[in-house]
């Protein structure tokens, strides 16, 4: 299962942010969660060649959106959800149409240990303890997908607002398996 990232400009500061020798000038990117660990990376690499601080906030799109279109400053959005970032559009907050900038896919997770013996045999998910998140999150509406195709019946424990909260659930033992984004893994 895949799912695509849509990115918008909020306005015209990263080219004035890329442009200026001011080491005050600071970027704002608000982004889904699913992408912390790349855009961490990107905008370390950014900020030491450019000299232009980034200041990322991370949570779930439809949370980000709501911020933004409440008056949180951003100067670019990364949402996993379309349907999101129309909210912003709409509001006509973007300086120009959102594009898709990056694909993700779908990653089934367990522990380190495998209590539940998840790797050896996908059937097994049906008793299993696996978290996921709410449907109404890009991630959670995939799972939801993808373990219709898988055909099984999967009652999850526990529906999170965001990939990373499912994560955690699974580092630290509270669930047999979760579904995050292939990005999620290190």
């Amino acid at each position: 299962m895949k799912a695509q990232v849509f990115l918008a400009v909020m306005g015209l500061a990263i080219a004035m942010a890329s442009c200026s020798n001011d080491d005050t000038t600071t970027v704002t990117v608000h982004a889904a969660s699913s992408l912390e660990i790349a855009l961490g990376e990107i905008a370390e690499s950014f900020t030491a060649e450019s000299g232009v601080a980034v200041e990322l906030v991370f949570a779930g799109s439809a949370s980000l959106a709501s911020s933004i279109v409440e008056g949180a400053e951003a100067d670019v959005f990364a949402s996993a959800n379309p349907t999101v970032m129309e909210r912003v559009v709409a509001a006509d907050l973007v300086a120009a149409a959102p594009l898709p900038f990056v694909r993700n896919q779908l990653a089934l997770v367990v522990p380190n240990d495998d209590p539940a013996g998840l790797a050896a045999n996908l059937d097994a998910l049906d008793s299993a303890a696996v978290a996921r998140c709410a449907p109404e999150v890009p991630c959670g509406r995939l799972a939801v997908e993808a373990i219709g195709l898988l055909g099984l019946t999967i009652d999850p424990v526990t529906e999170e607002s965001n990939v990373s909260a499912v994560l955690a659930k699974v580092e630290l033992g509270e669930v047999d398996a979760g579904f995050v984004y292939q990005s999620d893994l290190h």
